[in-house]
């Protein structure tokens, strides 16, 4: 059959609700990330709502890897440093490892 390509929309803020309360319950940081990377085929993301989902994860190493999940669903790239960066990593080291993960 043929695949029609689907283009993810922007999340709404009840759907982006909704992600977030499923990562929630989800037992482990892995089943949250499968789960998140399994959104991704559906959504899009601002930079502004990114870290309602990153900050759902527990440990660092998942952020990171939840955030280069992420980063190439995000719309506006441009505020990836500001808002996505600074406010889900305190760390620099974290910082390096999701641009050294995104190849930037």
């Amino acid at each position: 059959g043929v695949q029609l390509l689907v283009m993810a929309e922007q999340i709404t803020a009840k759907e982006l609700d909704d992600l977030a309360e499923q990562l929630k319950t989800q037992p482990s940081d892995k089943n949250r990330l499968r789960l998140l990377k399994a959104s991704l085929d559906n959504f899009e993301f601002s930079c502004v709502q990114a870290p309602t989902v990153i900050d759902r994860m527990h440990a660092s190493d998942f952020k990171i890897q939840s955030t280069v999940a992420l980063y190439p669903h995000i719309l506006d790239k441009d505020s990836f440093q500001a808002e996505v960066l600074d406010k889900c990593f305190k760390f620099e080291e974290e910082k390096q490892a999701v641009k050294s993960g995104l190849g930037l």
